[in-house]
């Protein structure tokens, strides 16, 4: 495992890689970062070249045209969750229910549970790329973001989000 630190507009940023995929990405001081002790500084693998760009088109206000290569760590149910949430789109937020309920249709369950969403959301391993801070709260409350409540926020300031309209991830499934 390989790591390296950027900074962001919102803060100086953990990134680790296998050397290949974007695994982690974490702003400093996040309660969620894991990385073992054996990992070894690299600052210059094309991931983190290709993440720091993704991060400066953001940044710019662009909507980033090219993800790095992703492999996040987790079980089938938080890659699940977190796969759906690449499907907000830039500036849009969708909320917790809208996700359970999204699961929920897709492997017929006969109810949702938000709570389960906001777990696997708790333990996003790559933050920002993996848009954790695009779900808000039924009441359009800013609620659960491991980087802080306060860098979601701005994230989404950023990106002019309105979060009077949240998107609808059900009509998919």
């Amino acid at each position: 495992m390989y790591y390296t630190w950027v900074q962001s507009a919102w803060g100086k940023m953990l990134l680790a890689s296998d050397g290949e995929h974007l695994n982690g990405a974490w702003f400093e001081g996040q309660p969620t970062i894991k990385l073992s002790a054996e990992a070894i500084r690299k600052d210059d693998l094309p991931v983190f070249a290709a993440a720091k760009q993704w991060l400066q088109d953001y940044t710019d206000g662009n909507k980033p045209a090219c993800l790095p290569v992703l492999e996040p760590f987790g079980s089938a149910f938080q890659k699940e969750v977190w796969e759906l949430l690449m499907k907000i789109p830039y500036g849009r937020v969708t909320t917790y229910r809208e996700m359970a309920l999204c699961i929920a249709r897709h492997h017929h369950y006969r109810r949702e549970c938000p709570q389960s969403i906001g777990n696997a959301l708790k333990h996003n391993p790559i933050s920002i790329f993996i848009p954790c801070h695009r779900v808000i709260g039924s009441d359009a409350s800013l609620v659960g973001y491991a980087g802080g409540i306060e860098k979601k926020r701005l994230l989404l300031c950023h990106e002019q989000a309105d979060l009077s309209h949240p998107v609808s991830l059900t009509a998919e499934k």
